[in-house]
């Protein structure tokens, strides 16, 4: 709006009542009071002559009166192209945004772009381009206000969204990772900026999995296979905006467990000898290394080796583990995947107890021995016997008879295998073959009624004992040289000596008792079959005895040395006469000579 002033003047006898005005503009003519201000408001931009004249209470008009008045044009800006509200990623050129300055604009004040774009005026084009290079302040709202002439400037305002380029950070965990399967990795963090707000991961192994929460990115879980491995470079890349994605990646590397297994060489042992070798048949589905640890069940000693030996000292059972342990190096340093198995030895058997008995404690030569075997076969049978009786032969068979032709101590040796062929423990006992001792009781003896003798044996041994039978006229029978006392008839007395080992041997003695002759002092030659003959009793016992038989003048009429034909009473075959005849007997055997008569009846 333009404002106007009427500042006409009429002299002191005139009275205006009206000014009349006309802008040049078209408009209609306006009437005003005079002497009053008031606007009016051009249509348009231009110089307009605005002529005005008064008008008197009596209708006189005052000449017209004009002034030039020119009226700029406002500010104008005009959207020509491009679009004032853009979303660019940064260090990526904007689409050019053209404006159009009009009216009093010649050129404009540009504020609030990002870095990086400018704005340029060429005649009454702006222009505003070039890439931004921050994301600062975005989303960035520029204002533009036209300069000029004083008039109303235009403004204007657009807004350039700058968004950023994705990034991805890693932040805690280990990209490089090395698990056994099935065994849970170390959670991997990473932190997405910029544009990124979620990401797509390639080639994790099955089981891992990832989350993004806010800008934490995740990758965590348990590996379920080595299928598609063992090694699996994951592939991170961002999503969000259209900007430059980022892109990160790792390695996880899922290890096979080793397949323990073991078997042992034989179906069963035996103590003592139950030394086991263990077949190591693990294997690595990889085919790589393996290292090993044994624990054989019955305490330490543990065995690092592939296939050890172990001797065992009683039957168990004993459980039997193999931990069989990877060569790969796993994370925090750790190497190998680990795995075991047991197996349960129980095919240990004890040692069978040898033990055996003789019928006899000891014999004497060329006695029988009976051996029998009384092993504990423990949780087998006894089936397999082995003697050494310990004279250069041997025998095989349970219980049996042998006789040692020889004296001496056998070390008799038996051991036995069981039906598990488990072989005993080897059993020496000795066994002493005892001499008979020498025995002669010695010659047959003479003893005289109401006499003794002492009896002399010839005897020899090793702790010899005596033992006279029977006990009769015997003074102590149980010693070497006994005495035989008054005796009443004749004996016949056996000698046992018993040596060392209960070796027995007798011989026997006769004793003959020589009673004293009973001398009849008469008999009858007369042979009535009575009393024909002198008979004189127990003098055919002294086998040395002589009789001699004389007349009263001393001639010898009979003579006989052991009387074993008794005198009939004749000389040189004739009878002698009834008489008295003289006689001298010599017994011998120690008795005295006795002498006597003796008649001869008719």
């Amino acid at each position: 709006p333009t404002s106007f002033t009427d500042i006409s003047t009429a002299p002191a006898t005139v009275t205006l009542v009206n000014t009349v005005w006309n802008f040049g503009d078209g408009s209609p003519v306006e009437n005003h009071v005079p002497g009053s201000t008031f606007t009016h408001l051009f249509p348009a931009p231009g110089t307009f002559t605005v002529t005005m004249h008064n008008v008197s209470a009596a209708g006189c008009l005052s000449t017209d009166t004009s002034a030039l008045v020119t009226v700029d044009a406002n500010h104008t800006i005009s959207l020509n192209s491009g679009n004032d509200i853009q979303t660019v990623c940064i260090n990526r050129p904007i689409t050019d945004i053209l404006y159009t300055l009009g009216g009093g604009a010649t050129n404009a004040t540009v504020t609030g772009l990002p870095t990086g774009v400018t704005a340029v005026v060429t005649g009454t084009t702006l222009r505003i381009f070039g890439s931004p290079t921050s994301t600062l302040l975005s989303p960035y709202t520029y204002s533009i206000v036209t300069t000029g002439n004083t008039c109303s400037f235009a403004d204007t305002t657009g807004i350039i969204t700058v968004q950023p380029d994705h990034t991805i950070a890693f932040s805690s965990g280990d990209t490089m990772q090395s698990v056994c399967v099935n065994t849970p990795i170390d959670d991997i963090v990473y932190t997405l900026g910029g544009g990124a707000t979620d990401v797509t991961i390639a080639n994790l192994p099955p089981g891992i999995v990832y989350t993004v929460t806010g800008n934490t990115l995740t990758i965590r879980g348990t590996p379920t296979t080595t299928f598609g491995g063992p090694i699996f470079t994951y592939a991170i890349q961002t999503t969000g905006n259209t900007c430059v994605k980022a892109n990160a990646g790792g390695e996880i590397i899922v290890n096979p467990y080793p397949v323990p297994n073991f078997a042992v060489d034989k179906p069963s042992y035996c103590i003592p000898n139950a030394i086991v070798k263990f077949t190591n048949s693990s294997a690595m589905p990889d085919a790589s290394g393996m290292t090993y640890v044994w624990d054989f069940g019955d305490g330490p000693p543990t065995s690092t080796a592939q296939n050890p030996t172990h001797w065992y000292a009683s039957e168990g059972p004993f459980n039997v583990n193999l931990t069989v342990r990877s060569l790969a190096l796993l994370n925090n340093n750790v190497t190998g995947c680990v795995h075991d198995t047991t197996i349960v030895l129980n095919t240990i058997h004890p040692q069978p107890k040898a033990a055996f008995s003789f019928s006899k404690p000891s014999i004497c030569k060329d006695q029988d021995v009976v051996l029998t075997d009384n092993s504990d076969g423990k949780d087998g049978t006894i089936n397999q016997w082995f003697w050494d009786l310990g004279n250069n032969t041997t025998d095989n068979r349970r219980t049996f008879t042998y006789r040692y032709t020889d004296t001496t101590t056998y070390n008799v040796v038996l051991y036995t295998v069981n039906s598990f062929g488990c072989n005993s423990d080897t059993l020496t006992k000795p066994f002493t073959v005892y001499p008979f001792p020498h025995v002669n009781a010695g010659p047959d003896r003479f003893i005289l009624e109401g006499g003794s003798i002492v009896l002399a044996p010839v005897v020899y041994g090793n702790d010899m004992q005596f033992l006279w039978t029977p006990n009769q006229y015997l003074i102590d029978n149980r010693i070497e040289k006994v005495r035989v006392d008054k005796p009443l008839t004749d004996m016949i007395y056996t000698l046992s000596v018993t040596a060392r080992g209960g070796c027995t041997l007798s011989d026997a003695v006769f004793i003959k008792l020589l009673k004293f002759p009973a001398i009849p002092n008469t008999f009858t030659p007369n042979n009535d079959g009575i009393h024909d003959k002198w008979d004189i009793q127990y003098l055919n016992t002294y086998p040395d005895n002589r009789v001699q038989v004389f007349t009263r003048t001393g001639q010898l009429v009979f003579e006989s040395r052991g009387y074993n034909t008794p005198w009939d009473g004749t000389i040189k075959g004739k009878p002698l006469p009834i008489d008295t005849y003289y006689y001298i007997i010599e017994p011998g055997s120690g008795r005295d000579a006795i002498t006597g008569y003796v008649t001869i009846l008719k």
